[in-house]
């Protein structure tokens, strides 16, 4: 079939190298005698625009809800497309008119990764026989075991965190993957097959802000992916840090000023930033509130069955047919929400491993998972009982009187010369701890005022001034339930504990 195209002032092949070059132009094709299916072909209450002309205003998405239709960017045939489900049925269509305005999938110069390319043949296929949860699960771990040689629990949360990027539109939070190693220890390749394998993947090397914000854009939630590799300075941007740690619950939105440098045309925009993140470093940046977000994968030097970055022409077949199969699956099944099961987590830990049940559930992958699941959370909660602030509630209780009060000089020396909690040296007015690195009193200080809502004091002794912080015994107990701190049943900072029934605010 041939088109005409009123830039060329020529008629044009169907599929021809000159139609796609005036497509990938964005050439304007006479579409009067172009396919283009019906409302009744496509089942839903969507007009398809047969203009001979383009439409005023024409948006490129990368996927999203547009009524009760939820469509992804493809190509078919090597013709951009938007792959969609309509009530449960699967079509596709070049572009959609939706209340006047043009809805188009993203060209291929308009994205950082690999698109999503089908034949319709292909289509036919997956929709007569879509595939499983299960069965593609089982393909993913079969791909990790022949590219990665590290534990089963690393290779269960890849496995599961390949699928979770798939299904991020049913989840509220997420976490993030940090994977450390030495050079040469494997990590890259964990992130080099995530790139083949999760949904649309940006990966790079010391992403910029403009780079985060152009990826993500301002319509749609978790439109992609992020791998950063060589992560380990990421701690020297605290503006890159927060906009991070802000973007791991939906919802979360960047507000960016935007426009010329005139007091009328600047204005605010805001980028939706949720989504799942990958990092890979030497080193893990030293931010408490970025570390609590993570899954840490420590690699070591492995030997795998074969390299990612140099696969087959077969193997790139079997890794381009499962990303396929996992966007399919994905707009297949985008009505359905992940199983609600019973995973015994509360607060971080739900939020942060939760979704790795529910993903992992109804399938014989479920008994590993929460096997998984259950060492990481634990790992996690040691590493909050041995973290710095512990140690400062615990030497707290130690040197506090019967109303919880501590001087600050008096604590300081106590810190410094007398305990053996944190173990260190004095060197003039730094404390170096072997464990926490350098403590001074200007970091204790806002430690016990805003972490620990100590009331600060000033008052007026042998013509001196001593400074004295006032902890509040109902928010230390809350502290010490926390960090998992063991105390007498008999201490006093229970004596007033409520009964059981009782709930107390949560921190």
């Amino acid at each position: 079939m041939k088109f005409w195209c009123l830039d060329c002032k020529k008629e044009v092949e169907e599929f021809s190298d000159e139609y796609h070059k005036c497509k990938d132009a964005e050439h304007d094709i006479d579409s009067e005698h172009m396919f283009t299916p019906s409302n009744e072909e496509l089942g839903i209450p969507i007009k398809v625009s047969t203009s001979k002309h383009k439409a005023p205003n024409i948006e490129r998405i990368v996927k999203g809800w547009f009524g009760d239709t939820f469509v992804e960017s493809v190509f078919i045939d090597r013709v951009p497309h938007l792959l969609a489900n309509v009530n449960g049925e699967i079509k596709y269509s070049e572009r959609f008119e939706v209340d006047g305005e043009i809805i188009e999938p993203i060209r291929k110069q308009d994205s950082p990764y690999k698109p999503y390319e089908y034949t319709k043949s292909e289509l036919d296929g997956l929709i007569n026989n879509p595939p499983t949860k299960e069965s593609l699960l089982e393909r993913i771990k079969v791909q990790i075991d022949k590219y990665i040689d590290t534990t089963d629990n690393n290779k269960t949360i890849i496995q599961v965190d390949t699928f979770l990027t798939y299904c991020q539109d049913h989840v509220n939070t997420v976490h993030f993957l940090y994977i450390v190693g030495d050079t040469e220890s494997g990590k890259s390749t964990i992130g080099h097959l995530l790139k083949e394998l999760g949904y649309r993947i940006q990966y790079q090397t010391d992403l910029n802000y403009a780079g985060i914000y152009n990826f993500y854009g301002t319509k749609e939630e978790a439109c992609g992916t992020i791998i950063e590799d060589e992560a380990q300075d990421l701690g020297e941007s605290k503006e890159k840090i927060r906009l991070y740690k802000n973007s791991y619950t939906r919802g979360s939105k960047q507000a960016i000023v935007v426009g010329k440098d005139t007091a009328n045309s600047k204005h605010q925009e805001y980028y939706a930033t949720f989504g799942f993140k990958v990092f890979i470093g030497e080193q893990i940046p030293n931010d408490k509130g970025f570390r609590e977000r993570l899954v840490i994968l420590r690699m070591n030097t492995g030997f795998p069955e074969s390299n990612i970055k140099r696969p087959t022409p077969e193997e790139e077949k079997e890794l381009e047919s499962l990303r396929k199969d996992l966007l399919f699956y994905k707009v297949y099944n985008i009505r359905e929400q992940l199983p609600q099961v019973k995973t015994g987590l509360t607060n971080r830990d739900e939020e942060l491993f939760a979704d790795v049940i529910r993903i992992a559930s109804n399938t014989k992958y479920e008994e590993q998972a929460r096997k998984v699941v259950k060492q990481y959370t634990k790992e996690r909660q040691d590493s909050i009982h041995n973290s710095l602030e512990s140690k400062i509630v615990q030497l707290v209780l130690d040197q506090s009187d019967g109303n919880y009060t501590i001087e600050s000089e008096s604590f300081w020396r106590y810190l410094t010369t007398e305990q053996d909690l944190i173990p260190g040296t004095l060197d003039k007015e730094s404390f170096f701890s072997h464990d926490f690195g350098k403590i001074t009193r200007q970091k204790i200080s806002p430690l016990f005022t805003d972490k620990f809502q100590a009331q600060r004091e000033v008052i007026q002794r042998d013509k001196k001034q001593i400074t004295r912080y006032a902890f509040n015994p109902k928010i230390l107990r809350k502290f010490v339930e926390k960090y998992s701190i063991e105390l007498p049943i008999d201490h006093p900072l229970y004596q007033d504990r409520p009964t059981l029934g009782d709930k107390e605010d949560e921190l």
